[in-house]
């Protein structure tokens, strides 16, 4: 990934994050690990191995907010392979037509 790229994932993370705070789903103490890298998406000219620091931080720490301890993950499939999810049909939007329904396109 370009240090662009992870400046970018970095502001994108920080807008989730402050989502969170706002949101009442987390306090801004929760993020005390990210706010002492001191390192922020406008810190440009910071090196690209302290905003992969602080975008790994940011990302564990909404990881752990996101999961609770009594969630389980729930597989795709009855065996929770990709298989199966690859089986499985597509379930449709509303206002979307099934695909396998679609008229085929000619050229």
């Amino acid at each position: 990934m370009k240090k662009n790229e992870l400046i970018h994932l970095h502001a994108l993370l920080v807008r989730v994050a402050r989502d969170y705070v706002a949101r009442g789903d987390a306090s801004p103490e929760a993020f005390e690990p990210y706010h002492e890298l001191d390192v922020t998406p406008m810190s440009l000219r910071e090196p690209r191995a302290n905003h992969e620091a602080a975008v790994r931080t940011l990302a564990g720490i909404l990881a752990d907010l996101s999961t609770t301890e009594d969630e389980a993950v729930v597989p795709v499939g009855a065996s929770g392979t990709t298989a199966d999810a690859a089986r499985a049909p597509a379930t449709a939007v509303e206002g979307e037509t099934n695909p396998e329904n679609a008229t085929p396109r000619t050229r």
